[in-house]
């Protein structure tokens, strides 16, 4: 209350914008005039074509007056011609009200600084309003951010997991292949050692069977004679009886 019986009695105290303001109100001139004193026409020339006016009336007067007027204008062509045409105008347009208006805010202004705190005061809540909405706002972003690096990371680590435990499975496979293979070569490079030892085997039996009967077979006596007969030998006691090897010629037979 206070305040506003200060900003009342400012208001009533006169000053000498106050009393030339009041002497401008006096005066009867409008702040913008128009001006015409001369306008010379040589001709003006309307055409109108397919006019139609249609005009209907309804007046009531019981229960209260009604009137009702209406109108259909139809209007096909207009043509406006205008020739010849001299004027000589005048415009003024008059400030001083304005600049009286503009000075009377000034003052009101500097007798009463308390409206330029409220403005002050509601320019700070936009600004706080705008770096609160601006900081949310790059929270979010920021948040959005983070989620988006934490799902990039969780989706690098899976991709990354997959390809271990794909690459660990294949290594095993070939690990497991490559022992099978092994372990296949080894069984035949056994079972081929020991075919091979013992056809060895039997060859050496043979040989020594065959060296024994040739042996036995070419026994000389005490005194140096030999007895051969020719084509037959004999036999020793526990062997069996050969059959004579054929020479080349009968086998090319």
């Amino acid at each position: 209350m206070a305040d506003e019986a200060e900003f009342d009695q400012f208001d009533e105290e006169p000053g000498p914008d106050d009393e030339s303001a009041a002497a401008g109100r006096g005066n009867a001139e409008p702040d913008v005039l128009l001006d015409v004193p001369d306008l010379r026409v040589d001709e003006i020339s309307l055409e109108v074509e397919d006019l139609r006016a249609k005009v209907s009336l309804q007046a009531e007067v019981l229960d209260l007056v009604k009137l009702n007027v209406g109108a259909d204008v139809h209007l096909g062509r207009v043509a406006l011609e205008i020739k010849g045409v001299e004027a000589q105008a005048l415009l003024k347009v008059r400030l001083d009200n304005v600049a009286g208006i503009l000075e009377r805010v000034l003052q009101t202004i500097d007798r009463n600084p308390q409206i330029l705190e409220n403005l002050t005061q509601g320019l700070g809540s936009a600004v706080r309003e705008v770096g609160e909405g601006a900081g949310s706002a790059v929270r979010e972003v920021g948040a959005g951010a983070g989620g988006a690096v934490r799902e990039v990371g969780e989706g690098a680590g899976e991709a990354v997991r997959d390809v271990g435990e794909g690459a660990g499975s294949a290594v095993e496979y070939v690990g497991e292949s490559a022992g099978e293979a092994v372990r296949d070569v080894g069984e035949g490079a056994g079972s081929t050692v020991e075919y091979a030892g013992e056809s060895a085997g039997e060859a050496v039996r043979d040989v020594s069977g065959t060296a024994r009967e040739a042996t036995g077979g070419t026994a000389q006596p005490e005194d140096g004679a030999t007895e051969r007969e020719e084509g037959t030998r004999k036999p020793a006691r526990d062997e069996r009886p050969r059959r004579p090897r054929a020479t080349r010629r009968e086998r090319s037979r």
